[in-house]
């Protein structure tokens, strides 16, 4: 299941892939893994973004309210694992984030 917990298989994109790989929960259904020609020609995958949920209360009603989009991120070249993920290529050099606070 992607990020938006849709079953990959049911969308007729049947793999997963990580738009940045040390967030393993920002998951994509993709029709295809993307290799080096994808990278080459700076092929964008959807990145998976929210908003943080709110929640209003009254005597009458709940409301829950909360955003879900997606950005774009340059694609990393991939290889097919297991029949259904698409994980880094060997020798793939993957961009990691800075922690907060340089550590």
């Amino acid at each position: 299941v992607d990020f938006h917990a849709r079953v990959c298989s049911e969308q007729g994109k049947p793999y997963l892939y990580w738009p940045r790989p040390p967030h393993l929960e920002w998951s994509v259904c993709v029709a295809s893994c993307p290799d080096t020609v994808d990278a080459v020609n700076s092929q964008q995958a959807p990145l998976p973004g929210t908003s943080p949920v709110t929640l209003l209360r009254s005597p009458d009603e709940v409301q829950i309210s909360g955003i879900i989009w997606d950005d774009r991120e340059p694609v990393y070249p991939t290889g097919l694992a297991f029949g259904r993920f698409c994980l880094a290529a060997p020798g793939t050099v993957l961009k990691v984030e800075a922690r907060p606070g340089g550590g």
